[in-house]
C-alpha cells in the first residue's frame, strides 16, 4: 500500500510540475500558501476557481468575485449547488469540462 500511495503522490507532483510549466507567462500560480482574502481583493483578479468550503465562498462573495465551483467532498457539493443554482454567482465544472476564456469573459459580463 504504502508503494502505492508513494507512486501516486510523485504522479500527482509531476502534473503539477507540467501544469506550472504550461502556464508559465501566462498567469500567477501560488504553489503554496497565500493571502486569499488579498488574492480576492486585488482589481485583476476576475474569477475564483473554488473547492466551495465556506470561507472561501464567504471571501470571495465579500469580495464580489464570481466563482468556478470545483468541489472535492463533504458539504463542498452541496454548497457548489447552492452557488450555482440558487444565489447564481457560480459556474459549475464537469468531471472532465475545461472553461475557456471566451466562455468565463461572457459569463462575466466583459
Amino acid at each position: 500500500m504504502l508503494k502505492f500511495l508513494h507512486g501516486w503522490m510523485l504522479s500527482r507532483v509531476d502534473q503539477f510540475f507540467m501544469f506550472l510549466e504550461r502556464n508559465r507567462g501566462v498567469g500567477l500560480v501560488a504553489p503554496t500558501w497565500a493571502p486569499q482574502s488579498a488574492v480576492l481583493a486585488h482589481p485583476s483578479t476576475g474569477a475564483f476557481l473554488s473547492h466551495c468550503g465556506w470561507n472561501s465562498t464567504l471571501e470571495s462573495l465579500v469580495h464580489g468575485k464570481p466563482m468556478i465551483a470545483w468541489p472535492l467532498y463533504a458539504e463542498q457539493r452541496m454548497n457548489a449547488t447552492m452557488l450555482v443554482e440558487e444565489v447564481r454567482v457560480a459556474v459549475k465544472l464537469g468531471r472532465e469540462e475545461v472553461i475557456g476564456r471566451r466562455r468565463l469573459r461572457g459569463w462575466l459580463g466583459r
